[in-house]
């Protein structure tokens, strides 16, 4: 390869390509957060942000707390959680909250914050791609295939915590790659920093990264560590976990309550009972079906499949192209790849579609390693393919960002009905109904998420919105609460009468209301 290409690039044309990389990105993500609806997490993510500004409670203060936040067979309540939530890491909540306090609650505020964090994702992946392979046009192509990337995009477009996990991690991935020649010491301080602050905000990505982290130590330094090494490393941990349990210390019943209730959700842990099945569920949920969309009824969305297929070739090219296979930096993207793979299929039961901001970027890196690679050849058919390839994988992401655009559900479905409500709900009236109304309606005290309709708590609520996440969870009820599912579907019938039902909102109002509590 030419010094040129396996140096830091002045280039105007690669500056000027980065420049549009981000861009695209602040576009597509801009995008749909002006558009996209709220779903089920964003309702329940923002409210203790906007708690703690408003009360000084970081707590979920919509839920309702005399049950499980989820169908289950043993309703035990979940303590204290409408005053401190111990669910999640504390970090995103203080850091949201802060971001709050300057520029103002909303939804595209929130929404906001977590595209900043995808671009500091963007940025650390584009510095640790440069300073694995000493290639810094692979790096920026590995930055434009994530930048575009719709699954990407869309975890850097919600108000959830994943982005920010990432942007710590891949940070201080980026941070060791960058200081470890300069200052060992302070390469092991401050990536681990970044990595504390990376699980204090979401465990599956600190976990992530702490492999990531270890495994570039010993790939490249494992000479060079020392006693003291591991105990700078240990630090800033141990400040964590200092900040961490002095929070938990305020109310040990309710995280105990919390905490352990989250961490059996969905059978997120059960994934060393059968690893070769947990692998082959890994491969089909995570990746086939979220990220390749098998399994969706829309053809388009189907489309989605090449996708994987060019992050599969991209893997096979590194270990197939002897040239790059045998380059130290390459075979450290290899390792790594694999790494968060594992890592991530026996740390995540539930395959969540959330956790993919983790692992996308590695896949990129490789598709643009063997492009790249194959592009220098000069091969006139190779470059052929390789624009095309490149090309209808933009058109696929470019085509999801633009269909949640076009449908701007926000405006067209969750707008109408907020609207409604304001115009017609009392303060001094009940309102039962899925926590994203929170966000429209700033989390007012008469509002409840409780989708037992009040079979646990008593509530007799004057006002009911049923949303699909609502019609899931009372599947849920049906399988595992036959009682509750009988109460809530004998209340909607025979107690409300349907008053409002567009967007996939049905609004109830009970019959005969009356004025007060």
């Amino acid at each position: 390869m030419e010094a040129a290409e396996q140096s830091i690039p002045r280039q105007r044309s690669l500056r000027w390509a980065i420049a549009g990389t981000f861009l695209l990105f602040f576009s597509f993500c801009i995008g749909i957060a002006l558009t996209r609806a709220p779903w089920y997490d964003e309702g329940f993510l923002a409210n203790p942000p906007y708690s703690l500004d408003t009360t000084g409670h970081p707590g979920v203060s919509i839920i309702d707390d005399s049950g499980p936040f989820i169908p289950a067979t043993h309703l035990e309540p979940v303590k204290g959680i409408r005053t401190r939530m111990y669910l999640e890491m504390p970090i995103h909540t203080i850091a949201l909250a802060a971001w709050f306090k300057v520029f103002g609650f909303s939804l595209l505020s929130g929404r906001l914050f977590t595209v900043l964090c995808g671009a500091c994702v963007l940025f650390s992946w584009y510095t640790i791609v440069g300073r694995l392979t000493s290639d810094w046009v692979v790096a920026a192509a590995a930055l434009f295939l994530l930048a575009g990337d719709y699954g990407f995009v869309l975890r850097a477009s919600e108000i959830r915590m994943d982005a920010l996990s990432a942007a710590f991690g891949f940070g201080g991935l980026a941070l060791y790659l960058k200081l470890r020649e300069r200052s060992f010491s302070w390469a092991i301080f401050w990536s681990h920093l970044c990595i504390a602050a990376s699980g204090l905000t979401h465990p599956n990505g600190g976990l992530l990264s702490l492999a990531g982290l270890v495994f570039l130590t010993l790939y490249y330094d494992w000479s060079r560590i020392a006693v003291r090494h591991f105990l700078i490393a240990f630090g800033p941990y141990l400040i964590g976990a200092i900040g961490w349990g002095w929070y938990i210390a305020q109310d040990v019943e309710s995280f105990k309550s919390q905490f352990i209730m989250n961490a059996q959700f969905g059978g997120r842990l059960e994934t060393f009972s059968a690893p070769l099945l947990n692998i082959k569920r890994e491969i089909l949920l995570r990746y086939l079906s979220v990220l390749g969309g098998l399994g969706d009824s829309s053809i388009l969305s189907k489309l989605k499949l090449f996708i994987v297929l060019v992050y599969f070739a991209g893997v096979v090219g590194v270990l197939s192209i002897e040239a790059l296979r045998r380059q130290k930096g390459y075979r450290a993207l290899l390792l790594l790849t694999g790494i968060y793979f594992l890592v991530l299929a026996f740390t995540d039961g539930r395959k969540s579609q959330t956790y993919v901001v983790h692992v996308i970027p590695l896949f990129t890196a490789l598709a643009a390693a063997t492009a790249v690679y194959l592009w220098r050849k000069r091969v006139p058919a190779l470059r052929a393919v390789i624009a095309a390839a490149t090309g209808i994988l933009m058109l696929i992401h470019t085509g999801g960002t633009a269909y949640q655009v076009r449908n701007n559900s926000y405006h067209r479905q969750y707008l109408p009905a907020i609207s409604f409500l304001k115009q017609n709900l009392r303060d001094d009236q009940l309102l039962i109904g899925p926590g994203v109304l929170g966000i429209g309606l700033k989390y007012p005290p008469n509002l409840m998420d409780d989708f037992r309709l009040g079979a646990l708590n008593g509530k007799l609520p004057d006002w009911i919105v049923i949303n699909e996440w609502y019609e899931n969870w009372f599947l849920g009820l049906k399988a595992s609460e036959p009682p509750t599912y009988a109460f809530v579907r004998n209340r909607l019938a025979n107690e409300f009468t349907t008053v409002y039902n567009q967007g996939g909102f049905i609004i109830y109002r009970r019959n005969q209301a009356p004025s007060a509590h």
